[in-house]
């Protein structure tokens, strides 16, 4: 049966390869080469946020400043981003900034744009959006370093001069079978990963629809499927098809590592303007991790020998919001494993574990 539905499905590709439709798709698919690994840092007092995003999307990237030693009148900093995988399209002001006449962007070159604000009269320790800018994804490569792309902050003048900084990261979001971004699953997505498949265009990563390492004619038959309500591998209800490839790396590891104690799990928050996932601590002594969406650690917010992490994200706790778990190991730890914690501690094992 599977044989004659792709005899069928090649004839069909064929048609409508030689009546030159193949242009409804509308998608260009290309490369880009990822220049240095992205390295995610929330914690500077101006700092640039990360997003993810697909081919075709517009996403939007905040700029904020948190905490400020002095009140800002006047600032002036320049942005670099990937303009091979990013084009700029446009800013919002963000809600420090009571009025667009107090703000100017605009492009310096290619990859920088130029951000400029006066009269502004932000107060000291203020916490908010500068702005945010507007951008189309029109490129980049998920398989290659989680397909994350650095966002920097250079050039800073004003009010700003002095303030400690950190980039963000831009990534490229997992694949679900939309290839053409039309907000919906079509034999359109499909006649994409034929295309790729025949040699007739680039395939990108997300036309391994199921995720085998090799573009086939079964990718094509998976979008079909999905299309006709039938079950597809797009249909598994593992994480992999929701999150992040290092984070379903991240999980496969937890899950065939032995059962820990408190059992392991992942929680997604809002965290500064961005998307991360807390894992939290465990016996003994072991402090959480905090993840941003590019897999990098960015902190630890509890745990350890004293309880509280490492202080790198002092706030997450209060400031974090809209809590979802991911994953969360239901093996349970064996009772007669459970080591006996020194009393002088004072405090359980996940004492500011929180749940969504």
């Amino acid at each position: 049966m599977k044989k004659l539905f792709f005899s069928a499905l090649r004839l069909i590709f064929g048609i409508v390869l030689v009546f030159g439709i193949v242009s409804v798709c509308g998608v260009s698919i290309s490369y880009a080469e990822l220049n240095g690994f992205c390295l995610e840092d929330n914690s500077g007092q101006l700092n640039v946020g990360s997003t993810q995003g697909k081919m075709g999307q517009e996403v939007q990237i905040p700029v904020t400043v948190q905490r400020i030693p002095n009140g800002i009148s006047s600032f002036r900093f320049k942005i670099i981003y990937d303009s091979s995988v990013l084009e700029y399209s446009g800013f919002e002001q963000g809600d420090l900034v009571t009025s667009l006449d107090q703000l100017n962007v605009f492009a310096v070159s290619t990859d920088r744009l130029q951000i400029e604000g006066t009269g502004t009269d932000i107060s000291q320790g203020a916490t908010g959006n500068l702005v945010v800018l507007k951008f189309i994804v029109i490129g980049g490569n998920i398989s290659e370093n989680n397909g994350c792309y650095p966002l920097q902050l250079e050039n800073l003048l004003g009010d700003t001069t002095d303030l400690s900084t950190t980039g963000g990261c831009f990534c490229i979001s997992p694949c679900n079978g939309d290839l053409n971004s039309d907000g919906e699953i079509t034999p359109s997505d499909a006649l994409i990963v034929f295309v790729c498949q025949v040699g007739s265009r680039p395939c990108s990563d997300c036309t391994d629809i199921d995720r085998d390492g090799i573009v086939t004619l079964k990718d094509a038959l998976c979008i079909f499927q999905k299309y006709l309500g039938q079950p597809s591998c797009l249909d598994r209800s593992s994480p992999e098809n929701e999150i992040p490839l290092w984070l379903t790396e991240l999980i496969d590891e937890l899950k065939n590592s032995p059962v820990a104690n408190p059992p392991a799990q992942i929680i997604q928050y809002e965290y500064l303007n961005t998307t991360v996932y807390y894992l939290p601590p465990k016996c003994c002594d072991i402090p959480s991790n905090l993840y941003g969406i590019n897999g990098n650690i960015i902190c630890h917010p509890d745990g350890g020998f004293t309880g509280r992490g490492d202080g790198g994200c002092p706030d997450f706790f209060t400031e974090s919001k809209n809590g979802i778990t991911i994953w969360k190991d239901e093996r349970n730890y064996p009772v007669s494993n459970n080591p006996q914690v020194p009393s002088f501690r004072g405090f359980p094992l996940n004492r500011t574990m929180r749940t969504p």
